[in-house]
This record gives structure tokens, sequence and C-alpha cells, in this order.
């Protein structure tokens, strides 16, 4: 991890690619945990660049790794709407489940 962060920090989209081409890890929740924490830090810096280049690899399989990145980012900085919006477009149950239970219940004073 320590390489995908100093990557990460020099240039994320590289950082992401290398990351990305790792073997998966033994964790289903988090199965490509520098994919996740790259995106995370390149959130900070670039989120546009971030998300376009997450949407360019939709067919990935590391991709609901670098949504759950987004998603952490998000909720990091207050931005439950659009953590959410991310959060609702990750096929795997069980990074799913690994996300901020908030992200899945309903806004206070609304009822389900």
């Amino acid at each position: 991890m320590r390489t995908a962060r100093a990557m990460a920090a020099a240039d994320p989209e590289k950082a992401a690619k290398w990351s990305a081409a790792l073997p998966m890890g033994k964790d289903p929740s988090d199965p490509y945990p520098g994919v996740r924490q790259t995106v995370e830090m390149w959130a900070k810096t670039a989120p546009e660049e971030m998300a376009r280049w997450v949407e360019s690899n939709r067919s990935s399989p590391c991709r609901d790794s670098a949504v759950a990145g987004i998603v952490n980012y998000y909720v990091r900085a207050g931005d439950s709407e659009t953590a959410r919006t991310w959060a609702q477009t990750v096929q795997s149950g069980t990074i799913r489940q690994s996300l901020p239970p908030t992200l899945w219940d309903p806004p206070q004073g609304q009822e389900p």
C-alpha cells in the first residue's frame, strides 16, 4: 500500500492503473485496497479526473473498489448525496455492505 500511496501523490492515474493490475486481495469487502486508497487520495486533488477514470473503467473488476474510495472520500467531505449516488452503482454486495450504513438509511425525518 505504501507504494500505491507514494505513486498516487505523484501521478494518481498511473497509481490507479498499477494498483488495478495487482492480484485481487483476500478481503472480499476490499478486494483492491490499492485502487480504493488511490482513488480516495485522487479525489482530494482532482475529483473530475478521478471520476472520469473510474467511469472509463466500468467493466474493470476493480471498479467497485474504486467506487468505494469515491464514497469514502465524499462521506468524509460531508457530501452524503454524492456519496450515495456513487454507492448505488456498486455491484458487489460484499463491498456495498462495507460502505457506511447511513448511505442506505432514509434521510432523517422521512419515512422508509
